[in-house]
């Protein structure tokens, strides 16, 4: 096992003329949350550690702890430059006699971050003594939230080469937030808990005789113990490590439990098995997947998780009430077959007696990608005396997750006036699922538009009309404004300008009102001419209606 480990950090108390840091923090204060608080970043590496690494208090035998300060440096907080604030505070330590070469990490309480230029709690190096930048041995911190102990574990978690504590629901590599593991002190939490899984195998934690990880390469059943010490001895593992060979990352399966002075998590986290996926070593974010747990739908689908292209599923067996969880972990993943997925639309179309409309059905195959492809039979019913072409199509082939899309023309025939019945059904020999949509149809057309045409301006026509009602159908669709049987434009308002005019000349309109089933009723004609060069013109509003039913494509003139 490894051996025990005791980092030496020298806290210094940073102060900057403009930002008043000695204001806001004590020695005590800052003692207390780094080594002798009910909960402080010591304790906490020790828990996580199980014995394993520790953090000092008094490295230089003075009898008190390693705070010092404050130090009043001549610099500003307007200017983000937190190196420059290290090497003053280096020289003003120095300077009172701190034999800094006895410390592996210098960690600087600054002023508050809303008294600073800089948008962060903290910031640190990454390694220390990892390249020549610290030939020295050691490596910084800088903290500008000196209440919240955490940040002070997160920054010298950096310091040790830890990385962020992220999510990934999807299981997709794309992190969904790169600090929204709470369950782990890289994460964003501000509560105290021990570290996730993967991050003590990082550190070698579970070196410890009873704390062990173990690499699942076979199907098995395991007895799972929570990570956390404080729930008493481990008789078996505390994390599982399952190899992902498609990525060359690692699963790791853990438990955790809400117990002792750092154990502060949500029920995310304690209801069941995590999973978190990490590359197994070095500078590299862990990302929490997911936790498996009894939802209490009777369907297990929660108790699951299924990687097809790795061909590994993992599967909580139970919760034994007493800190353990059963899981099993199944390399030979079997086809997992689902319904299929049935889609139409439109949800609701219409014509008139003896029209036609057309549907679309996308059908998805959800079987898991280990399965056969299959194909489906896709049947179109309708209430008669509707009919559709093709009745029957197949989708050919479908591969697990792919999906197709199929036309279906929907006639109404000598229907009534009324809404009948679409319905498209996907089946095979295993499945048969359905999806329903309406067909209306109506051959009503709304009432015919009263249209007056005024000359507004020599080249300008205005045109309104009275807006157009429908007792029975699908209602109204747009109107239609035509002139001399060309049609200017489609509109939902009640008016239109016609412009652009010629001089001397009669524009005589109509306006069809339209319905969703394409019946049309048309307006009276109604006429402007245009005044000729140094004379007048005038509007009339006369003229004989339009007769109902017509379609709209030729108007009277």
């Amino acid at each position: 096992s490894a051996a025990p480990t005791e980092r030496r950090a020298l806290l210094l108390m940073v102060d900057l003329p403009d930002a008043f840091a000695s204001a806001r923090y004590t020695i005590a204060q800052i003692t207390g949350e780094m080594f002798t608080g009910s909960q402080n970043v010591d304790g906490l590496y020790q828990t996580s550690s199980y014995g394993q690494m520790s953090f000092p208090p008094d490295t230089d035998g003075n009898g008190v702890a390693d705070v010092f300060g404050p130090f009043e440096i001549d610099a500003s907080g307007t200017v983000c430059d937190y190196y420059d604030w290290a090497y003053k505070a280096d020289a003003a330590a120095d300077a009172a006699g701190i034999d800094l070469s006895l410390y592996d990490h210098r960690v600087y309480i600054l002023p508050r971050y809303n008294d600073l230029a800089c948008t962060w709690a903290g910031v640190a190096n990454v390694g220390c003594n990892r390249n020549d930048s610290y030939k020295s041995g050691f490596c910084r911190s800088w903290l500008a939230e000196g209440e919240s102990g955490m940040v002070y574990a997160h920054e010298l978690g950096h310091n040790l080469s830890m990385a962020h504590a992220s999510t990934d629901p999807g299981n997709d590599g794309t992190v969904d937030s790169e600090y929204g593991d709470y369950s782990d002190p890289m994460g964003l939490s501000r509560a105290w808990h021990v570290f996730n899984a993967p991050h003590i195998q990082q550190m070698n934690w579970f070196d410890a005789t009873d704390n062990t990880i173990v690499d699942v390469t076979a199907t098995g059943d395991f007895t799972l113990y929570p990570v956390e010490g404080d729930f008493g001895p481990a008789a078996g593992p505390r994390a599982l490590r399952i190899a992902k060979s498609d990525s060359g990352d690692y699963y790791y399966l853990s438990v955790r439990e809400p117990v002792g002075s750092y154990g502060s998590l949500s029920n995310t986290y304690t209801r069941g098995v995590n999973i978190h996926r990490y590359r197994g070593s070095g500078y590299n974010r862990t990302t929490f997947i997911r936790s498996l747990y009894d939802d209490g739908s009777g369907s297990g689908a929660t108790l699951e998780f299924v990687d097809a292209a790795n061909e590994i599923t993992i599967t909580q067996l139970a919760d034994n009430g007493d800190g353990t969880v059963d899981v099993r972990v199944d390399f030979n993943v079997e086809c997992l077959t689902a319904p299929p997925l049935v889609n139409i639309s439109p949800a609701i179309a219409a014509s008139a007696p003896a029209g036609s409309d057309d549907f679309n059905v996308t059908v998805t195959n959800r079987d898991n990608s280990v399965c056969d492809a299959r194909a489906f039979e896709v049947d179109m019913a309708v209430d008669t005396p509707l009919s559709s072409d093709p009745p029957i199509d197949n989708t050919g082939t479908l591969a697990p997750g792919a999906a197709v899309t199929l036309s279906f023309t929907v006639s109404a025939n000598d229907a009534d006036d009324g809404t009948y019945g679409v319905s498209a059904k996907a089946y095979d020999a295993t499945d048969m699922v359905s999806a329903l949509a309406s067909y209306m149809v109506d051959g009503s057309p709304p009432s015919a538009p009263e249209l007056i045409a005024m000359l507004t301006r020599k080249n300008r026509a205005s045109l309104s009309w009275t807006a157009s009602q429908e007792a029975v159908g699908v209602g109204l669709d747009h109107y239609a404004v035509y002139s001399g049987g060309t049609l200017l434009a489609t509109t939902t308002s009640t008016s239109y300008n016609h412009t652009g005019l010629a001089s001397g000349t009669t524009y005589s309109y109509v306006v069809d009102a339209v319905d969703g089933a394409d019946n049309a009723a048309s307006s009276n004609i109604a006429k402007v001419t245009t005044a000729t060069k140094g004379g007048g013109g005038g509007g009339d509003d006369g003229g004989g209606g339009g007769k109902g039913g017509n379609k709209g494509k030729k108007p009277p003139k």
